[in-house]
């Protein structure tokens, strides 16, 4: 069989029975294809904003309007994320209606604050594929669960006082990005040629836009993967530094947290490492995650440098001082291992069972929220 993290279908070259490698038109095809989907990602950004002046600001409010209410914001960013696999798409969207004047921080901070719990379902759902066999499901689940226990923990401290007292927007710095030097005047110009306007432009935008980050996705992980064996597996046995900067540049390199932390259940179930290893892997992953949130920020036209910069800065200070936060407070370590060790027993005991609340977390309660608002407004 095939080693791990070496297969690829597009011009291999086979080396033995042991590994298939890419050849240098395969890699120069799936580099092209990264490119492109750079380029479709900025013209996507473009494309938004640009529907949101067709339809003017009062309008493309209107979309928003639901989440003015912190706790539906939140739910919407944790369903949403949920649903696409991709907090990157989410995040990347919030900072583009702040900078185009379409919601405000007070807005766009419960979003971003759901993002980040939405975007720890991908690692759960992989954490499936060992069910067959109850005691590597259970450490799957288990190290898979430390992300979203983290995120959630963390959320649940930092949501009400930003709710009640709005702490988070107050204490943000007003560093403006220069969005005019870096807007891209070909862009500009190119979303005139397209026929779309107004809520077209929105949606087509936005689904280009998700296309676009899973292409990267995808390509990269062909790519990388083989170089991400080699980093994960050096990594996951030495300190907890060593473990952070491993989950930190394999995100930044895939803009896929969810991918890096996926990738760190293989080495779980072959019990190459504790959990305090894997940890500081998914801090790593958590901090490199909020890469595509600056560069949105400053490649985003818009009238707004300033709102769009602070809230990309949420994302990244939400990370940062959350993985501080883990790192000197022991409590909150144990406490975090505790957690994650009771949801992988409750998957050891019933597949079931794992995947009923796992459900009820990421869909049935945020749609329920998002429900019960609509009605009652």
């Amino acid at each position: 069989m095939p080693g791990p993290g070496t297969v690829s279908d597009v011009f291999p070259i086979k080396y033995g029975t042991d590994r298939v490698a890419l050849s240098a038109a395969g890699k120069a095809a799936r580099i092209a294809a990264i490119v492109g989907a750079v380029l479709l990602l900025v013209l996507s950004v473009y494309l938004v904003a640009q529907g949101v002046n067709d339809v003017g600001q009062s309008s493309a409010q209107a979309i928003f309007d639901l989440a003015e209410n912190p706790l539906v914001g939140l739910a919407v960013g944790l369903l949403v994320t949920a649903v696409v696999q991709s907090s990157s798409t989410t995040t990347a969207l919030t900072v583009a209606a702040v900078a185009t004047g379409v919601i405000g921080l007070e807005t766009a901070i419960p979003i971003i604050l759901g993002a980040n719990i939405g975007t720890t379902v991908t690692p759960l759902i992989v954490s499936f594929s060992y069910a067959h066999n109850k005691e590597a499901f259970r450490i799957a689940h288990s190290t898979a669960a430390m992300h979203m226990w983290f995120n959630t923990i963390m959320v649940a401290i930092i949501f009400p006082i930003e709710a009640i007292f709005g702490v988070v927007r107050r204490l943000l710095p007003a560093v403006e990005i220069q969005g005019e030097a870096l807007r891209l005047e070909p862009f500009t110009e190119l979303v005139q040629f397209i026929p779309l306007h107004g809520g077209w432009s929105i949606l087509v935008g936005a689904v280009s836009l998700l296309i676009s980050i899973r292409i990267i996705d995808s390509q990269l992980r062909h790519l990388l993967t083989p170089l991400a064996w080699i980093i994960l597996g050096h990594s996951t046995h030495r300190s907890s530094l060593a473990g952070f900067g491993a989950g930190f540049l394999l995100t930044i390199l895939i803009q896929a947290s969810a991918a890096t932390i996926s990738a760190i259940l293989p080495f779980a179930t072959a019990k190459l490492s504790d959990a305090r290893g894997y940890l500081s892997i998914i801090l790593g992953a958590n901090v490199g995650t909020t890469f595509l949130a600056v560069l949105t920020a400053y490649a985003t036209p818009g009238d707004y440098p300033i709102l769009a910069s602070q809230v990309a800065f949420v994302h990244v200070a939400f990370n940062v001082v959350g993985a501080l936060a883990v790192a000197v407070l022991r409590p909150l370590r144990k406490l975090i291992y505790k957690l994650a060790d009771f949801s992988g027993r409750i998957a050891e005991r019933s597949t079931l069972a794992a995947f009923t609340y796992m459900s009820f977390f990421y869909f049935v309660i945020p749609a329920l929220v998002i429900a019960i608002f609509t009605l009652a407004s």
